[in-house]
């Protein structure tokens, strides 16, 4: 029954969404072993799913052990895929700064570096020992006056009142784009792929949107095919 328990947790633990990790200054970093990767659109039906990944960090030591989900971050993306990063590897992400495209669009770069399990066990073992303190031995308090127990009153707990579920959320169609909308778009598209070289559909709408520029996907897709092809959800420049 015990291995039963043990399975099931694991995949109620793959069902949790942590927090992103918080890269806030260049510099910033985490270390940590990818645990699972979970499908998401970010609450908004309208957006098509991506894979985020999430690890458990060992490092820095104020986040030890915490499960973080990792930002949807082309560049971060990339290198996850360059790194073959893969579940029970060990990665550290930094957070590099920001730079700018041709166009002055601002775009936040990481660097990912992996470790597999076995090369990351070599590594502590070859780490040299640290030495234990020695304890320090207490002294015997002198006349410390005992303290009254303060009572303790409980409340009796209200019933919960079941609230109704909520129905499936419906995809909207897609919003008209008026001209200069849609030419900003295809400029500042272009701009990202050739930068970015290629990027997840959600990544291209999501900087298009931090940008200002609010355009459905299926509009976008439909009018960047003269320069763009999209295979398996990843958009790239022609060549």
């Amino acid at each position: 029954m015990e291995e039963i328990k043990r399975i099931f947790w694991e995949k109620i633990e793959k069902q949790r969404r942590p927090e992103f990790f918080p890269f806030l200054n260049p510099g910033d970093y985490v270390i940590g072993k990818v645990v699972y990767t979970y499908k998401s659109n970010f609450g908004d039906p309208n957006r098509e799913e991506v894979e985020v990944t999430v690890i458990k960090a060992i490092d820095p030591e104020i986040y030890k052990d915490k499960l973080f989900s990792l930002p949807n971050n082309a560049t971060l993306t990339s290198g996850l895929k360059r790194e073959n990063v893969e579940i029970d590897d060990y990665i550290m992400v930094l957070y590099d700064g920001e730079t700018q495209t041709k166009r002055k669009f601002p775009v936040k770069l990481f660097l990912v570096a992996k470790m597999t399990e076995e090369e990351f066990e070599q590594a502590l073992k070859a780490q040299p020992e640290a030495k234990t303190p020695k304890p320090k031995i207490p002294q015997p308090a002198e006349d410390i006056p005992q303290l009254k127990t303060p009572q303790v009153v409980t409340e009796t707990p209200k019933p919960k009142i079941p609230q109704p579920e909520a129905g499936p959320l419906l995809k909207e169609p897609p919003k008209p784009v008026d001209e200069q909308t849609l030419r900003q778009a295809l400029e500042l598209t272009k701009d990202l792929l050739d930068f970015y070289e290629s990027m997840s559909v959600e990544q291209l709408t999501n900087s298009l949107r931090s940008a200002g520029v609010e355009i459905p996907a299926e509009t976008l897709l439909e009018h960047i095919r003269s320069f763009a092809e999209v295979t398996n959800n990843v958009v790239k420049i022609k060549h």
